[in-house]
């Protein structure tokens, strides 16, 4: 089994002063990145505010006392050769740094305090990053596959907290108040939704000392989201008609559980058979055989509470409902017959031997975890992720395909000319 300390790496952990948890996957030599990661996602925006929690995240970068600017900022973490962004999920908040030289995790800090700590609010830099988050949307809109990215979250977390979108609405955008933002910031940028992943030659105790000097938020109590979110399901098909088009982009998915489900691993061993590479069954089906796409994906996306299973592709409007039931004859054949022992090994051998290959750079470690993977007692490691995917039988898959990919959990976003009288779903 592939152990982090084959790979030169040891983890290092400690509980901050404020509860904060830290976590250091230790590289001697090698350059230093840090993940700092807030369950304070768009989950957590107020109804008509959708798009908040993105909103701080562009605030938050964009002025300090220190730095007043972007570029101030930007000029001084880059003569130490670092780079630094930031990001939102559906459920989480995301700030990262990366610094060639660990020797300088001073200044990595420096900038992590003036953003997480020293956020100006100007009126004039809110006004500047409304219309930059404004263009944000125009441009995601603009793309078929942005659209039916957009679209999915909405359709396959209806009536939940999960179906906000990241970004928002052009109304909700406009109608975000730098009081909203102000108060998200006081709400969610705080100890008990903070978790610290550093990777990198820094020791734990020099880590503990920037960390407690320079970016030590409000403390309260952790939390941790651990009961599943209900599935509501009274719309199965999303479709953004566009009738200047020939083309169908779409994503079929099913509706799963969130990430530390026991039944997470077999799921991605499935995706990855289904749409994880050029060798994958739906690709030889799809492309090789029928010369329908030019290329599909798969996936298994996991939130604290909830997940979904995906399959993602593109083709002419008039293929489009032999591709469905090309990719519905897959999803029925694991259930009823289920998977070979070779597609099965064959995965799960790629899925480890393929992330050797991955853990290779220092934000690799930091942006492994996520939040539910480091806030319990017990962090999940790279060894547990393999040993989980290792542990997968044949029998694991069909049960959860039984269990999953059913007449009753599917869902379909399409952006093309096409209506949803004109599609059927055989499952």
């Amino acid at each position: 089994m592939l152990r982090i300390e084959d790979l030169g790496v040891t983890l290092r952990e400690a509980i901050l002063s404020n509860g904060c948890k830290l976590v250091l996957f230790e590289r001697p030599g090698m350059p230093l990145a840090i993940n700092v990661i807030f369950l304070s996602g768009s989950r957590f925006d107020k109804i008509g505010k959708e798009g908040t929690a993105h909103f701080l995240e562009h605030m938050i970068v964009a002025g300090s006392n220190r730095f007043p600017s972007k570029d101030k900022l930007a000029t001084y973490i880059e003569q130490y050769g670092g780079v630094f962004s930031a990001s939102t999920t559906t459920d989480t908040m995301n700030v990262w740094i990366s610094i060639g030289d660990p020797a300088d995790m001073s200044k990595a800090f420096d900038v992590l305090h003036e953003m997480l700590l020293e956020p100006t609010f100007e009126d004039k830099t809110l006004e500047t990053e409304r219309g930059s988050i404004l263009r944000e949307l125009g441009q995601t809109k603009s793309t078929p596959q942005g659209l039916v990215r957009m679209m999915y979250n909405t359709l396959f977390f209806q009536s939940t907290e999960l179906n906000r979108p990241v970004l928002g609405s052009e109304e909700s955008i406009n109608a975000t108040t730098k009081e909203d933002v102000i108060e998200f910031y006081k709400n969610n940028l705080v100890s008990g939704r903070m978790i610290l992943v550093v990777s990198g030659g820094v020791k734990l105790e020099d880590l503990i000392k920037e960390c407690e000097n320079k970016i030590l938020l409000p403390q309260t109590p952790r939390l941790i989201l651990n009961k599943e979110l209900p599935v509501i399901r009274k719309k199965t098909v999303m479709i953004e008609y566009d009738k200047n088009t020939d083309k169908a982009n779409f994503t079929f998915g099913f509706r799963i559980v969130g990430g530390k489900n026991a039944d997470i691993p077999a799921l991605r061993v499935i995706a990855n058979i289904i749409g994880g590479g050029r060798a994958s069954t739906l690709s030889k089906k799809l492309r090789y055989e029928r010369g329908l796409v030019y290329g599909v994906s798969a996936g298994a996306n996991t939130l604290s509470d909830a997940g979904f299973m995906w399959i993602q592709t593109s083709v002419l409007k008039e293929k489009l409902q032999e591709t469905l039931d090309i990719i519905t004859g897959e999803m029925k054949r694991i259930v009823d017959e289920g998977l070979t022992h070779e597609e099965v090994s064959f995965a799960k051998n790629k899925i480890v031997k393929s992330k050797r290959m991955q853990m290779q750079s220092s934000e690799s470690w930091v942006e492994f975890p996520d939040y539910i993977d480091v806030a319990g007692d017990k962090i999940s490691t790279l060894s547990d992720y393999v040993e989980e995917i290792e542990a997968v039988t044949i029998e694991d898959t069909k049960r959860v395909a039984q269990k999953y990919f059913t007449s009753s959990n599917w869902y379909l976003t399409v952006h093309g000319n096409i209506k949803e009288d004109e599609i059927k779903i055989n499952l």
